[in-house]
């Protein structure tokens, strides 16, 4: 990675022949969100930083080992944003690589704004295997890099009977993008700051789609149930919680994850 990124000169070609892949994608098909972090690039670099970040983004999509810790420096994104999405549509590759039918690949990379950012690393697929311990263990870490900086101390929790089951049983328990929104959101949760993030659309889970239905309510804790928004496309993965009421601060219980269809609690 040293030699990668030492070149006196910006040979964006070469360096790229050196991560193993040269790509070409569609036109236009190259998408970096938030919009906020390419907006600072000059337009002179823009057509080269959008290809050097697609074909870093297939590199991922391949496991190349590099990417397992990359992450990419740069200034404080606005809500508390902490990692980028790349897509791109590839209409060749050499070496050649299995995707999906459309040709799209879809990858997150951390940001780094603080070298204090750097630890801990959370493989949240190596944790999601160990189970609730693991998977409490990564949401613990997570609150740790997302909001030490403004929270003293995170919501009591725990993880529901079925919320595990929840995302195994869906296929998506080895998949990295989702399982990291997961955890970011849990923790933004745990952090009381999820209805900060206006893409969470954090909301009260209503007994009913109609507009004067009651937030739905547990009668053996009086828990209330809230549900969040994990991704807008796509299955629109919803991560649904009780917020139980306490002597001192509510205990947060993560109860499942759901597409977007799915009203249970």
């Amino acid at each position: 990675m040293n030699e990668f990124f030492r070149n006196e000169e910006l040979d964006l070609g070469g360096n790229l022949e050196k991560l193993g892949y040269l790509i070409e994608t569609e036109t236009g098909s190259i998408v970096i969100r938030p919009e906020q972090f390419t907006a600072r690039w000059l337009d002179s670099i823009q057509d080269d930083m959008r290809w050097l970040l697609a074909t870093t983004c297939a590199c991922k999509h391949t496991k190349h080992p590099f990417t397992r810790e990359l992450h990419i420096a740069t200034l404080t994104l606005d809500d508390n944003v902490r990692e980028i999405e790349v897509s791109a549509i590839i209409v060749d590759s050499l070496p050649d690589f299995a995707r999906s039918a459309d040709n799209k690949i879809v990858q997150t990379f951390p940001l780094l704004f603080t070298p204090d950012d750097l630890l801990p690393l959370i493989d949240v697929i190596v944790l999601w295997d160990k189970g609730e311990t693991g998977l409490v263990y990564a949401i613990e870490q997570q609150f740790k890099k997302d909001w030490r900086g403004t929270v003293s101390e995170p919501m009591q929790f725990y993880i529901g009977p079925r919320f595990i089951e929840s995302v195994n049983e869906k296929g998506i328990d080895t998949n990295e993008v989702v399982l990291s929104k997961i955890v970011r959101a849990a923790a933004a949760v745990i952090a009381d700051q999820a209805k900060n993030i206006k893409g969470y659309k954090l909301h009260e889970h209503r007994e009913s789609e109609a507009a004067n239905s009651p937030q739905h309510t547990r009668t053996s804790d009086n828990a209330k149930a809230w549900r969040l928004m994990l991704e807008k496309h796509g299955a629109g993965w919803r991560l649904q919680y009780w917020q139980i009421p306490g002597p001192g601060r509510s205990i947060i219980e993560f109860s499942k994850v759901v597409k977007e269809s799915d009203a249970t609690i």
